[in-house]
């Protein structure tokens, strides 16, 4: 480690990766940013993730591999990934997702510059299995100060991909670790309360260049493509399932974000900005939930009818 280039520590968690884990390995080995640390840990695959894995390792030293032998669930494996971290600044890494060679470099120079930032992001573009994008650009200044960060976050929770993958000071991750609560469902896991118990630290740092690209699956971007066509493949079904039940995760990450800001150390007049906030922001999930919905149930009838009228004007033959 060197004060000028202070050691980036790489978390990937990983659970069946195979599919996307070289590409982001490769993306994240050659970053021109060179003082880092990769640590990837398996959470007991049983693909080939880890033999993909391991052979990174002989190509590069800084890549520590370690294999859990049952399945902990991602709450665990994240942190795990975290606790194991020795750099000044940490980042957790989704095996699917794609960083540009120049991202640590300029995410860490502007930390560097600002020792008050305590999260740092670059602009960032979606897109799926048919490349297609959405870029986001992201309403933030250049450095936003913890209140202001606080209120377009809570305005815009699409961020937290986003932020959630950007590059924290470890000394203030490790204080908060992955955010697990008594949710009952998805083992209490949220990545907004994780990125909202950070911004009540410090400052953020936002880089308008496109540095960051965010694969999704296919659901984001297609979900509707999905319903229509009436494709409900076992995982489609899991994730409609998980998305039913977000009014409850809406409902725990409200009250957890009240309790957050009342313990923080912001002023009384900040406090109730932010829990006003809060309040606009349950608001507008549950609105969209509503909307969302909506908008499911009409893809699905359009696919039961456009299923009915193939069926209605198949030829006839003799």
């Amino acid at each position: 480690m060197t004060k000028k280039n202070p050691l980036v520590s790489i978390g990937i968690p990983v659970h069946n990766s195979q599919q996307y884990i070289q590409q982001c390995i490769d993306s994240l080995s050659k970053q021109i940013y060179q003082n880092i640390e990769l640590i990837i840990s398996d959470n007991a695959s049983t693909d080939l993730t880890y033999s993909l894995c391991k052979k990174f390792t002989y190509k590069d030293k800084r890549i520590s591999l370690y294999r859990q032998e049952k399945n902990t669930g991602p709450i665990k494996n994240f942190n795990f990934v975290l606790n194991k971290a020795k750099g000044k600044y940490f980042m957790w890494a989704a095996y699917d997702d794609i960083f540009h060679k120049t991202y640590i470099k300029k995410l860490v120079y502007e930390m560097e510059k600002h020792p008050n930032v305590v999260l740092a992001v670059s602009a960032v573009t979606n897109f799926d299995d048919h490349n297609r994008k959405l870029n986001f650009y992201l309403k933030f200044k250049k450095i936003s100060k913890t209140v202001d960060a606080l209120k377009i976050y809570l305005l815009h929770p699409r961020y937290v991909g986003t932020l959630f993958y950007g590059i924290y000071r470890t000394s203030v991750i490790k204080k908060i670790k992955l955010h697990q609560d008594r949710r009952p469902y998805y083992n209490g896991l949220s990545d907004i309360l994780t990125v909202f118990n950070v911004l009540l630290q410090g400052n953020l740092v936002y880089i308008s260049k496109l540095l960051f690209y965010k694969r999704d699956t296919g659901y984001y971007l297609s979900i509707l493509d999905h319903l229509s066509s009436l494709n409900f493949s076992q995982l489609m079904i899991t994730r409609i399932k998980t998305y039913l039940l977000f009014p409850i995760g809406h409902t725990y990450d409200f009250f957890n974000s009240i309790q957050l800001t009342l313990e923080s150390s912001l002023s009384g007049k900040d406090k109730i900005a932010i829990a006003l906030y809060c309040c606009l922001k349950l608001f507008r999930d549950f609105y969209v939930y509503i909307w969302d919905i909506c908008r499911g149930f009409v893809a699905i009838l359009k696919g039961i009818i456009n299923n009915s009228k193939k069926h209605i004007f198949l030829p006839m033959h003799d």
